[in-house]
């Protein structure tokens, strides 16, 4: 019977913690990431899951998984230093207006020197008035994602959580919405 309770009580808060991440507004804020869940490391990234991942918001501990679970995910690998994303970003705001619902996700993974620039990261995102949420990128996020040998660099991931495509370089609002609308039917 106790057993019973502790599995009861264990399934209780972890629908409770999920649904939190449903409901929780990451706009323009930017977080570090605590720990690694996928450990996988793979070179080709096409049909494979999204990493998952814990981050720490508000005292309180969620997953990647969590505020992704059955969305189309945009994840836009970036640097404060990059020209090119740089002129992307303001195309990726847009795209967030228009289609951040329960649907549809974009999440950007800042690429700066070192994860202790995560003051020039949030003065950044203010700044330009960025709407979604960003990381910090880690190594162990890059590795996992092939290396990110170039940036900008986006990833399409469906809404079961497997990368169905990627697009290297600087795009235009229009390409990217030709592209999502290939996935987000």
């Amino acid at each position: 019977m106790k057993l019973k309770l502790a599995v009861i009580a264990a399934l209780m808060f972890a629908l409770t913690i999920s649904a939190m991440a449903k409901d929780l507004d990451l706009s323009g804020k930017v977080l570090t990431i605590k720990k690694l869940i996928t450990t996988e490391v793979k070179t080709d990234t096409t049909n494979k899951k999204a990493i998952d991942f814990t981050f720490d918001y508000d005292g309180k501990e969620y997953k990647f998984s969590d505020i992704t679970k059955n969305k189309v995910v945009f994840l836009n690998f970036w640097g404060t230093w990059c020209g090119p994303c740089r002129n992307e970003i303001p195309s990726i705001i847009e795209i967030q207006k228009e289609l951040g619902t329960k649907d549809f996700i974009v999440i950007g993974m800042a690429c700066e020197r070192s994860e202790q620039e995560i003051n020039k990261v949030v003065s950044f995102v203010s700044t330009q008035g960025i709407n979604y949420v960003n990381f910090m990128r880690t190594k162990d996020i890059a590795d996992y994602y092939g290396g990110i040998k170039f940036i900008p660099t986006t990833f399409l991931i469906n809404k079961n959580g497997t990368i169905v495509d990627q697009k290297v370089g600087g795009n235009s609002k229009e390409t990217f919405m030709t592209w999502i609308k290939t996935v987000l039917k």
